[in-house]
């Protein structure tokens, strides 16, 4: 018996956004059949009314328990006023809520948060009361796997800077490790990533894995190596932890899975 998630990000509906690539993605959902589709933020380009209804659409048609927050584009850039007065208004009137949605799924447990700051446009922020009520949380689910999903990103890769990453994140790593926590899924940085967050921040009292998924369905796709479109697949199992990335094939417009890494539940035991 597993459960399997799909991760995903960037969606960005607006200028640069890739049809095909959106497409096959709900074709693809539907040969995965996953418990449920994580959206980790920038659903459109430019947090404009027509790109959020255009966003919806997609969404419903994926057909899936969702969990869905909103990123930094998903809130006006130009449009002062409404930035400053209701960030999330166009977000909210189309998507829903813009704050704390869960999902408690036959093995997993997953804990979204809108890390996103209104008034600096790629800033990633946890407040206190978000990380205070996503501790309680975990606190109480029974789920054997817990995961934590944010928009912004914890670390830059060497020679990769991405704007927006976490000042604090050694401490909010930290805390959630301390609650059992296994990954924390984030976009944002327009490449896929896997790593052991202990490898940057040693001071960790357990593993715990930063899990990036790249730019889904736009040209806006960035990062070391292979520039391509790309989400990962999770698969919570009794005893390990899969994840494969799926990489965008141009040539015979599919979705093709390419990296697996697989993680024994050994591995998150404290100290290892």
């Amino acid at each position: 018996m597993t459960t399997t998630v799909v991760h995903c990000s960037d969606i960005h509906f607006g200028r640069g956004f890739l049809p095909e690539c959106a497409e096959a993605f709900v074709a693809t959902v539907k040969t995965l059949a996953p418990d449920a589709v994580v959206i980790a933020g920038d659903l459109t380009l430019r947090a404009r009314r027509h790109q959020f209804h255009a966003a919806r659409r997609w969404l419903e048609r994926l057909e899936r328990p969702l969990l869905v927050i909103p990123g930094n584009h998903d809130v006006p850039l130009y449009n002062l006023a409404l930035r400053l007065l209701a960030p999330f208004r166009n977000y909210r009137m189309a998507i829903g809520v813009s704050t704390t949605q869960t999902l408690e799924l036959p093995d997993a447990a997953v804990f979204g948060i809108n890390s996103v700051t209104p008034f600096r446009h790629q800033q990633g922020r946890i407040s206190d009361a978000d990380m205070q009520q996503s501790m309680e949380w975990l606190d109480r689910v029974t789920a054997p796997w817990k995961v934590v999903v944010t928009h912004q990103h914890f670390y830059d890769l060497p020679g990769h800077r991405r704007p927006g990453a976490f000042p604090n994140a050694s401490v909010l790593l930290e805390k959630w490790a301390s609650r059992g926590v296994h990954a924390v899924l984030h976009g944002h940085t327009h490449y896929p990533s896997l790593m052991d967050a202990r490898r940057l921040f040693p001071g960790l009292p357990r593993p715990l894995l930063l899990i990036g998924s790249g730019t889904l369905s736009n040209r806006r796709v960035r990062g070391p190596g292979m520039r391509t479109n790309s989400f990962q697949c999770l698969v919570f199992g009794s005893e390990m932890l899969s994840v494969t990335c799926h990489r965008w094939h141009a040539p015979t417009a599919c979705w093709v899975a390419d990296t697996t890494e697989t993680f024994d539940r050994a591995f998150f035991a404290s100290g290892v």
